[in-house]
């Protein structure tokens, strides 16, 4: 309900990261441009097998200079996936029944701050934060029947609490002046998630005793950090001609962090082999120039983007084996026509 368009760039200029080839969704959110205080809110609540709900509003505040901004929004919800499988193999039948509950819940809020310091310069400050939390609990039972033997009843059950949370502050510069352009842009992410999975198994024969069991547990920890500074530049030259040209710095940390356990009767033991801590460091700089002119009917647009990639990165399990691949550093050049 914030998004003001949406934007498809189906041919993206040297400007944009090299990172695909199938063009570049540009999202614009609403930012209103009346003097004075407005906003809105809204909730909806739908209510089919199961509830889903959500809140959200925006408030505006411009008054000669100055431009106070925010959104936010809340949501939970509940549904159920049921999946039926039936599987025949040369001399076993799977007969497969199972559910899966996902109960959700999530958060967004977006404000900032423009101040226009003269016609010519802008300078803003802007955070967002958004969480999400997904409790799946999917149940299963599978029926195995094979030719000559005795039936096998196979009972699953897997847990698996998930939350992302996200946290952005980005610093805007914004010189304009006669189709002459300069844009300075600062932004730090914190991304973390964390998922612990419980995995139990339960077989039973046809008399619905229960003979063997299993369990084991995959608990994730994901910590990212992404800092970057880009300048661009863009000016407007004679007979419908553009020209842009720019710089960008960005450097990611990434902290990830894999327990493994399995259940060994009554306690619960770490599986060494894959248990793993692996850290990644990566800055990119990267420059480009662009060009592009309209000629009659036609559109012409040419090129050249360069990066730089500096990567490091180490993983270690329980059994101290390292792999500690050695610093690597490269250079791509993209053009584009």
């Amino acid at each position: 309900s914030n998004i003001k368009e949406i934007e498809l760039i189906t041919n993206p200029s040297a400007k944009y990261d090299a990172a695909g080839n199938a063009g570049i969704i540009n999202i614009k959110l609403k930012k209103s441009i009346t003097n004075g205080l407005n906003g809105n809110i809204a909730a909806s609540h739908t209510k089919s097998t199961h509830a889903r709900s959500n809140l959200n509003g925006a408030i505006n505040f411009r008054k000669n200079k100055w431009n106070v901004f925010g959104n936010a929004g809340i949501n939970k919800g509940f549904q159920n996936t049921i999946a039926n499988n039936d599987r025949t193999t040369t001399d076993k039948n799977y007969i497969q029944r199972s559910i899966e509950g996902d109960d959700f819940k999530g958060n967004n809020i977006r404000t900032g701050v423009d101040y226009t310091i003269n016609k010519k310069n802008t300078i803003g400050i802007l955070w967002m934060y958004n969480f999400h939390n997904t409790t799946m609990d999917n149940n299963s039972n599978t029926l195995l029947q094979k030719l000559n033997a005795a039936d096998t009843n196979v009972s699953t059950r897997s847990l698996a609490p998930f939350d992302t949370k996200r946290n952005n502050f980005n610093f805007n510069y914004k010189f304009s002046n006669n189709g002459e352009e300069l844009n300075v842009d600062a932004d730090y992410t914190q991304f973390n998630s964390s998922l612990y999975n419980t995995v139990s198994n339960e077989l039973r024969n046809a008399f619905d005793v229960k003979f063997a069991s299993n369990a084991s547990q995959n608990n994730a920890d994901v910590h990212i950090y992404i800092g970057s500074l880009k300048l661009d530049y863009a000016k407007k030259l004679a007979n419908n001609a553009n020209i842009e040209a720019g710089l960008k710095t960005v450097t990611t940390t990434t902290n990830n962090n894999l327990n493994v356990l399995y259940s060994n009767n009554s306690s619960w033991l770490q599986d060494t082999g894959k248990t793993n801590l692996f850290k990644y460091e990566e800055t990119v700089h990267a420059g480009y120039i662009n060009f592009n002119k309209q000629v009659k009917k036609f559109t012409v647009q040419l090129g050249l983007r360069a990066e730089q990639t500096q990567v490091k990165g180490n993983s270690i399990n329980l059994k101290n084996e390292q792999i500690n691949n050695p610093d690597t550093s490269y250079i791509n050049l993209f053009p584009t026509v």
